[in-house]
């Protein structure tokens, strides 16, 4: 699931990139280049040569393998909290190229395709996660596990529901709340 990673902290470095260089409203001013901007939002630094577009660019390339251990180790460097977590594993003659080129691909085209379902007047989440904090749900049914009712499973569905779904107006389903 390292895939998932680069893919997923390459997305949110982008979609941050593209707001701190418009500049506009509380990023007004900011410095798209600056790592701490990065710090501030929680979101990892991704150097050009980690980039999954960049990545994607050089699926179809024998050095695939290279490139990808070349990309974990750029990540940990710019990110000490990263450091000895990512695996380099994919320049080992074990693992074929062209397989190796198609998984990028194919991670890809699913992101693609995930990105552009859903209502064309409903607010674009590619960039964001929904975190829900069910803590408090569900009861206890041994020290490790707990057990949701069904009414539990359909508020937390429910929420995600509307959440993927609102339009962003003041009228939508959907409500932020903290904690």
């Amino acid at each position: 699931m390292d895939w998932i990673f680069i893919k997923y902290i390459s997305d949110a470095f982008e979609g941050l990139y593209e707001k701190l260089k418009k500049g506009e409203g509380e990023y007004a001013g900011a410095d798209p280049e600056d790592r701490d901007e990065y710090k501030a939002e929680n979101v990892f630094f991704v150097p050009p040569s980690a980039h999954w577009s960049y990545l994607r660019s050089r699926a179809k390339l024998p050095e695939i393998g290279k490139d990808v251990d070349s990309a974990m180790d750029a990540i940990e460097r710019d990110n000490p909290s990263l450091k000895g977590v990512l695996p380099k594993v994919f320049a080992r003659g074990n693992l074929d190229p062209t397989s190796l080129g198609g998984l990028i691909d194919l991670i890809s085209n699913l992101s693609m395709k995930g990105a552009s379902t859903g209502s064309a007047a409903s607010v674009n989440r590619r960039d964001e996660i929904l975190f829900i904090d069910a803590r408090n749900m569900g009861h206890l049914i041994n020290r490790r596990t707990r057990e949701f009712s069904d009414e539990d499973i359909q508020k937390i569905t429910g929420t995600y529901h509307n959440w993927r779904t609102s339009t962003g107006s003041a009228a939508s389903d959907y409500k932020d709340v903290k904690g």
